[in-house]
């Protein structure tokens, strides 16, 4: 924790939160393949913007392992102590819409059995 001057209050910083930075790093722990990604480490929104597109692809190709994988994760995290607030609100702006979902037959099924944590974002 940073000290912030005029006795205005204390700064948390990673490692001491889960923020952006552990969020892109575990991300590419998980999920290797978003480093063919360029623009994933530009921010947030971007990087969830490959989660979906991962996710999607894997829901396309007639296997959920991918996509089960991604929102697990995204369970994961948003589950953390000390979260930056901004991550679920990436989850919620630009991950998965229900509406992604209705072009596949089990669509309504993987919404449904999504954890909590991160359906609750999606509707």
């Amino acid at each position: 924790m940073k000290l912030l001057p005029n006795d205005a209050g204390q700064l948390a910083e990673e490692p001491e939160y889960f923020g952006l930075r552990m969020f892109l790093k575990r991300a590419l722990e998980q999920f290797p393949e978003l480093a063919d990604d360029p623009d994933v480490t530009i921010g947030i929104h971007v990087c969830m913007s490959a989660l979906k597109r991962l996710a999607l692809d894997s829901l396309r190709s007639g296997e959920a392992i991918t996509a089960r994988a991604v929102v697990d994760f995204l369970d994961r995290v948003l589950e953390s102590p000390r979260l930056d607030p901004e991550i679920p609100n990436a989850v919620s702006l630009s991950f998965l819409e229900p509406a992604d979902l209705e072009p596949f037959a089990a669509g309504r099924s993987f919404l449904d059995s999504m954890p909590s944590s991160v359906r609750r974002l999606l509707v």
